[in-house]
């Protein structure tokens, strides 16, 4: 029972027994079978017919009773209102937690992707920083290789300090080198560990430079070429068609 106070079922059982009148013989009175008399005296509206067929089955009820049928009636028309008014809050605070809980996993989902997609970014920027250091390295190695392509004989000779005089003299002396051609070769110069320069020859072409402390050379032919230091022949050694550098002093 919703509400003492609008009571129809227990008021209309109450007055039955009083009466001395068994649910049976209202059953037989109204054609109604005693599973409907017993929901309306435990007042379960939920398993009642329709509004307008309980209002006449309660009319009759009343009657057989001695009851007031339009007290019963009105009892029984504020109590289903306010029936209807719970159930309709009820359900508006399922749909409400139901919504709450679908808007909880959704930004619980919208997480997971951003957790998701921070880990793939993060990946792939390490996996691009590997492969370009790893490319960076392939480029260094294919240099270096290609280097060794270019001189595959190459042998190191050094000026002796006889060539221009004790170390003493040359620590003023201001470093001559005249570079004359015997064949078509290229030479590569470091003057001063500065920057490598590259130059080709002719037969017959020759090149002067000079160095305040030291000359670094790699020449593709050690007999393609005559080297003179402070006007001073050196000697250069290597067989013919060989690579050879030669550091000065």
């Amino acid at each position: 029972m919703d509400n003492d106070y609008f009571s129809f079922g227990c008021h209309l059982k109450s007055v039955r027994e009083d009466a001395g009148i068994s649910i049976e013989e209202i059953s037989k009175e109204l054609r109604l079978a005693t599973r409907v008399l017993k929901h309306i005296e435990s007042e379960n509206l939920d398993e009642l017919p329709p509004e307008v067929f309980t209002k006449g089955f309660l009319h009759g009820y009343a009657k057989i009773v001695g009851a007031d049928d339009n007290e019963i009636i009105q009892n029984y028309g504020a109590q289903l209102t306010t029936h209807k008014e719970k159930k309709k809050l009820q359900a508006n605070l399922k749909n409400y937690k139901t919504g709450f809980k679908s808007r909880l996993i959704l930004l619980f989902m919208a997480m997971l992707f951003i957790i998701g997609l921070s880990v793939f970014s993060s990946s792939y920027l390490q996996k691009k920083n590997s492969n370009k250091t790893q490319t960076q390295q392939g480029h260094l190695e294919k240099s270096t290789k290609a280097d060794k392509k270019e001189a595959p004989y190459i042998i190191q000779s050094h000026v002796t300090n006889d060539i221009f005089g004790s170390g003493s003299n040359r620590s003023t002396e201001k470093l001559l080198l005249k570079i004359s051609a015997i064949s078509k070769i290229w030479v590569k110069i470091i003057i001063d560990n500065q920057k490598k320069k590259k130059y080709t020859f002719n037969p017959g072409d020759s090149l002067q430079l000079e160095a305040a402390s030291s000359f670094n050379i790699l020449i593709s032919d050690a007999q393609g070429l005559q080297l003179f230091l402070n006007n001073k022949p050196v000697k250069i050694s290597g067989k013919k068609g060989r690579a050879v550098s030669i550091q000065i002093p």
